[in-house]
């Protein structure tokens, strides 16, 4: 029976601490923007276009302000960015 009023105790502390942890790396972390600063990736725009969740106008426009973001100009009909992207107009 004592085992298991340690075995509690020291399970409570565990939980205890990871809910501290988790906490205090939510405070660090709450003030930093994500690694893409803030654009959703390209692959991710072109998985959500094939996907529908993203039609063909809202899928050039994301594209275009992300490759903006990262300081690729577009130019007037995209070439640069579908050249930046690694793809081609028919993919």
């Amino acid at each position: 029976m004592r085992i298991l009023i340690w075995s509690g105790a020291l399970l409570a502390i565990v939980l205890l601490a990871a809910g501290a942890l988790a906490l205090l790396r939510r405070h660090i972390f709450a003030g930093q923007r994500d690694q893409t600063g803030g654009f959703i990736p390209l692959h991710e725009l072109r998985d959500m276009h094939k996907r529908g969740e993203l039609d063909d106008v809202e899928y050039e426009q994301l594209r275009r302000a992300s490759l903006e973001g990262w300081g690729v100009s577009t130019g007037a009909n995209g070439n640069a960015a579908s050249r930046a992207s690694g793809r081609t107009e028919n993919e």
